[in-house]
């Protein structure tokens, strides 16, 4: 499939940002194979482009209500999309322009943007929250692959104030989870099941695991054809009922 000379026509933003994230990755290939200097152009134009994306998409996430499902999407797409600006960055750097020319260049970008900047929104009563948990997922990827995963990340995830919930969740995740699907489905809804997680759509669920490196890409893509996770009668086994009492028993030894 080619996307040169595409203008295509969407009907909400999170079509546009899936596509964009298939288009520069395609693009990129492309300018590749023209030389430098039509690649360090192509790197800078979509460098800039991909900042104001993200930037639209957070003043919509921050000035229209919208549901907590779609709040995710957008933030996973504005993640992979900071993702591959991130490297066109260190593309760039190993054989840019020269100062002159990219001064002139961002002098340019200044000017239209001053030209074409929009009226500010009016902001909703907790854009500020909404910032903070977007700016996190989207432009902190490399803090949080090495944060440590015993700190509590999405804390409206897990009930209780001591953060044992989590710990259950995050050690049962080191020790037992083979099967990614089968085992999440069976830990989520069993801990459901005891009262100590949050009523969350299952979406949101295997979004945020695939955010916090718990599933892989391919392993996330499965999660995304099933659709939604299993039940607990459809995922209990044996072996999970018992890895799960294990933990417990680390965990809570009183219980």
């Amino acid at each position: 499939m080619s996307y040169e000379n595409i203008t295509p026509i969407f009907n909400n933003k999170l079509d546009r940002l899936k596509f964009l994230v298939k288009k520069y990755k395609h693009d990129f290939e492309i300018e590749k194979k023209k030389g430098n200097e039509a690649l360090q152009t192509f790197l800078k134009i979509s460098i800039h482009d991909i900042d104001e994306v993200i930037a639209d998409i957070l003043t919509e996430i921050q000035t229209v209500k919208m549901t907590e499902t779609k709040i995710v999407d957008y933030t996973y797409y504005c993640k992979r999309l900071n993702s591959i600006k991130t490297n066109f960055e260190k593309e760039k750097q190993e054989n840019d322009f020269d100062k002159d020319e990219t001064n002139d260049f961002l002098d340019f970008y200044k000017e239209i943007d001053i030209k074409l900047r929009p009226q500010p929104k009016i902001l909703l009563p907790n854009s500020d929250e909404l910032t903070k948990q977007f700016k996190d997922v989207v432009f902190n990827s490399e803090k949080k692959t090495v944060k440590s995963k015993d700190e509590k990340i999405f804390p409206d995830f897990f009930k209780g104030e001591k953060n044992i919930n989590f710990q259950i969740f995050n050690l049962f995740s080191k020790k037992y989870i083979l099967n990614t699907y089968k085992d999440y489905s069976f830990l989520i809804a069993k801990m459901k099941h005891e009262n100590r997680v949050h009523k969350r759509t299952h979406k949101i669920w295997y979004n945020w695991l695939h955010q916090e490196n718990y599933i892989n890409e391919i392993q996330y893509d499965i999660f995304l054809k099933k659709g939604n996770l299993e039940t607990l009668n459809k995922s209990f086994s044996e072996q999970r009922q018992n890895n799960y009492y294990n933990v417990i028993q680390e965990i809570e030894p009183e219980k």
